[in-house]
C-alpha cells in the first residue's frame, strides 16, 4: 500500500516510523472491512477507507472520518443495491475491535448515509405479507416519482384488480411506510377508510431503525427519492452523492 503525502504527514506527526504507521492503518482497514462484510452479509465491492487525524496514532481509535461503500448487501431481509456511509470524527473502541472483531463507537458519531433499494427487493417483502394484505399478486411499481401498488382483491363474489397510488415516508422511529393517496377497484374509487386499511396491513415495509442498532449510531434517513425501478433513502447531505461503484 503506497502512502499519499497526506498519509505520510499524519504518520510523521503520530510519532511512529512511516512504514509501521502505514502498516497499522492498513491492518485497521482490513479489520473494519471484515466487520462490515459480516454486518451486511458479504456484499460485493466493499470499500473501507479511514482518513486519519494528524498527530494521533492509529491505536487511539480516533480519526477524521470513516467511509464505507458497497453493492449488493443485506440489512436483515432487505437487499441493498448501493450503500454509502460516512462517519465523521469517529472514536472506535480499539480493544473491542481487536479482541472481538466488532466496531463499537465510544459515542455515536455524526453520520451521513445513502441507500439504494430496488423495486424487486420491495416486492419480495410484499410476497411475505400476502396473507396479511388479504390480496393476491401484490406488487409495487416505482415510476413517475410515485409508488404504484397493485393486486387482486375479492369484493363480494368477484375478484377485481386493485390500484393504489402513493408515496413513502419514514416515521420518527425509522419505519418505512407506504402512504397511499388514491385507491380504486377497477375504475371505481374507494373510500378513505379502505385506503387506510390497505396501508395499515402493508406497513411497515421495513424498519430502518435496525440500521441504527446495527451500526451503533443515531441517524435520520428522512430524504426519499422515488426513481424508475428503485428508491434512494438518505440523509439530506448525502442525497446527491453518486452511487458506490458508478
Amino acid at each position: 500500500m503506497k502512502s499519499t503525502p497526506a498519509l505520510s504527514m499524519a504518520g510523521i506527526q503520530s510519532g511512529l516510523p512511516e512504514g509501521r504507521w502505514v502498516r497499522e492503518l492498513a491492518a485497521l482497514e482490513a479489520r473494519l472491512h471484515d466487520h462490515f462484510a459480516d454486518a451486511f452479509h458479504q456484499p460485493s465491492s466493499l470499500v473501507v477507507h479511514v482518513t486519519p487525524e494528524p498527530g494521533r496514532p492509529v491505536a487511539s481509535g480516533r480519526f477524521q472520518s470513516l467511509d464505507v461503500g458497497f453493492e449488493n448487501g443485506f440489512l436483515d431481509i432487505i437487499a441493498l443495491r448501493y450503500v454509502q456511509i460516512r462517519f465523521y470524527e469517529p472514536a472506535i473502541d480499539m480493544q473491542i475491535l481487536e479482541t472481538q472483531g466488532s466496531v463499537e463507537f465510544v459515542q455515536p458519531p455524526r453520520t451521513d448515509m445513502r441507500l439504494t433499494i430496488q423495486e424487486e427487493s420491495l416486492n419480495r417483502i410484499l410476497e411475505m405479507k400476502q396473507g396479511d394484505l388479504k390480496m393476491k399478486e401484490a406488487r409495487l411499481n416505482l415510476e413517475d416519482g410515485q409508488i404504484h401498488f397493485t393486486g387482486r382483491i375479492k369484493t363480494l363474489f368477484l375478484e377485481n384488480k386493485l390500484k393504489v397510488k402513493g408515496n413513502l415516508m419514514v416515521t420518527p422511529t425509522g419505519e418505512l411506510n407506504f402512504q397511499p393517496s388514491a385507491l380504486s377497484v377497477g375504475v371505481i374509487p374507494l373510500p378513505q377508510a379502505m385506503i387506510a386499511g390497505i396501508a395499515r396491513r402493508a406497513n411497515p415495509l421495513f424498519d430502518l431503525g435496525n440500521l441504527n442498532k446495527l451500526l451503533g449510531i443515531v441517524v435520520n434517513l428522512d430524504s426519499i427519492d422515488i426513481e424508475p425501478g428503485q428508491i434512494v433513502i438518505s440523509t439530506p447531505a448525502a442525497r446527491h452523492w453518486r452511487p458506490h461503484g458508478s
